[in-house]
């Protein structure tokens, strides 16, 4: 019985050890950008804990209330300040020892889509851990929740090659105007890089972020504001695509024997994707885009075929996803 209860001690102890060396990690209520309910925003609060993954050794869940506790000590009454801590705030909570992480997250609706935000502070520096910030969309919010926990795993892990990335608006090199063709390029660059796990600064707070900073296109500044856009941003790469040409060409056939008379008709897209790091304004890769699409043929003496808005949105998504993979290329060669 002696020999028992020394074991279960030993046990006891080691468990105790385990969970004294563990991260505490706080995870904050969600903070609500916009057309969602108060329940919707616990709901998602309840989802965050539950996704929360035990079977992990490094970090060990706090309370609601100790964060609260935290919150309190470093003179905040809501979780939305966290984004915003003076140099005072940041001393005194890297003076306490209740938490050592916080995942803080925003969430919003815009029309259908549900877009969250989340982020982990470091509570020793009070500063955000740029390189485990993630974000997810999805039609529903049960839809977030099935993510949640592989999400929330992969940012709690020690994998730092998850670059956060901002796409700038393309600079329009075309002769002609096409409407929005700038807009939709990065519509599709966004969605192709998102299906690829790539976390991403929410395309829309781009533009209005360097706007309210008073910076305008990374192609008109700088190199050493650049670092100043990769913070605002919480990124470290900026991509920025450059659109030199979009067209449809016409090549006419004949035939004198057979009569025939037709037009043979081809895409054609030119550009480049640049992948910058605003820590230093270099260049990761600026590589060139090319699309060639064969449209078909047409018999007879017809105008020339014009650039429609569902052909001009055919080309830019293919033009989007050889972008795309470009980018994904940087990561695969270790740059």
């Amino acid at each position: 019985m002696k020999k028992f209860t020394l074991l279960f001690l030993a046990v006891a102890l080691c468990f105790s050890a385990l969970a004294d060396n563990a991260y505490r990690l706080a995870i904050a209520k969600p903070v609500n950008t916009g057309l969602l309910g108060a329940e919707e925003v616990s709901a998602l609060w309840g989802m965050l804990e539950s996704s929360f993954p035990v079977d992990q050794k490094e970090y060990q869940l706090v309370s609601r209330a100790a964060l609260k506790q935290m919150l309190e000590e470093i003179g905040l009454t809501e979780n939305s300040g966290l984004t915003d801590l003076n140099s005072e705030q940041k001393a005194k909570m890297g003076k306490l020892k209740t938490v050592n992480y916080i995942l803080i997250s925003e969430i919003g609706k815009f029309g259908t889509q549900y877009n969250l935000t989340m982020r982990i502070i470091d509570s020793s520096t009070g500063e955000i851990d740029m390189t485990r910030v993630i974000n997810l969309r999805a039609k529903s919010l049960d839809d977030i929740a099935d993510k949640l926990e592989p999400t929330i795993e992969k940012m709690l892990s020690d994998q730092k090659d998850l670059r956060r990335v901002a796409l700038l608006h393309p600079v329009n090199n075309l002769p002609i105007s096409v409407p929005n063709v700038a807009e939709t390029f990065n519509v599709y660059l966004e969605n192709y890089l998102l299906e690829s796990n790539i976390p991403m600064q929410n395309l829309k707070s781009v533009g209005k972020i360097l706007t309210e900073n008073n910076l305008g296109p990374l192609s008109e500044l700088e190199p050493k504001l650049y670092k100043k856009v990769g913070s605002l941003l919480e990124v470290q790469l900026l991509i920025q695509a450059t659109i030199n040409s979009l067209e449809v060409l016409s090549f006419r056939q004949e035939s004198p024997e057979t009569g025939y008379v037709g037009y043979e008709y081809i895409a054609k897209y030119a550009g480049t994707i640049a992948a910058i790091n605003p820590k230093t304004g270099e260049i990761v890769k600026n590589a060139p885009v090319e699309v060639s699409m064969n449209l078909g043929k047409t018999r007879g003496n017809v105008p020339a075929m014009q650039l429609t808005d569902d052909l001009t949105r055919t080309i830019l998504k293919e033009a989007a996803r050889k972008s795309a993979q470009q980018i994904l290329s940087i990561g695969n060669s270790g740059n």
